[in-house]
């Protein structure tokens, strides 16, 4: 599966590099930085500077050959990011908890036949999870 994950902050980082392992990964952020300070690759990831959500717009035909996207930028990105990427028919799983009412994208994501799931964080999302298996 090719993925795209959208943010190379902390837990966008540990996302791709764990994806990578059975997944071929394309990981994308502004800061080019970001990519000189990373650990040395697998050969499935390569990275890509993009400014979110201008970037989107000139990187269509990429961004296409995905069969998903993980946003993991910050919250305040995520809706004008979301809102452009859901025409393309990608399905999107968000990370980021944004400010704005995702659910005001659902007729979109209908329109476009596009599974948006969102608010789907590491904390407190996957830590519940996991205490919750070790408690039983």
């Amino acid at each position: 599966m090719k993925i795209l994950v959208l943010g190379m902050g902390g837990v966008g980082k540990e996302i791709a590099y764990d994806l990578a392992i059975l997944h071929e990964i394309t990981a994308v952020d502004f800061h080019h930085s970001v990519f000189i300070d990373m650990p040395p690759r697998p050969d499935s990831m390569k990275f890509i500077p993009m400014e979110m959500p201008h970037g989107i717009e000139h990187n269509i035909e990429h961004i296409r050959t995905h069969d998903l996207i993980i946003n993991a930028l910050p919250g305040d990105k995520s809706y004008k990011v979301i809102e452009a990427l859901i025409p393309l028919g990608i399905d999107i799983v968000d990370i980021s908890f944004m400010p704005e009412d995702p659910r005001d994208l659902n007729t979109t994501a209908k329109m476009y036949n596009t599974r948006v799931v969102y608010d789907c964080g590491i904390a407190p999302g996957l830590c519940n999870i996991i205490l919750g298996y070790h408690y039983w």
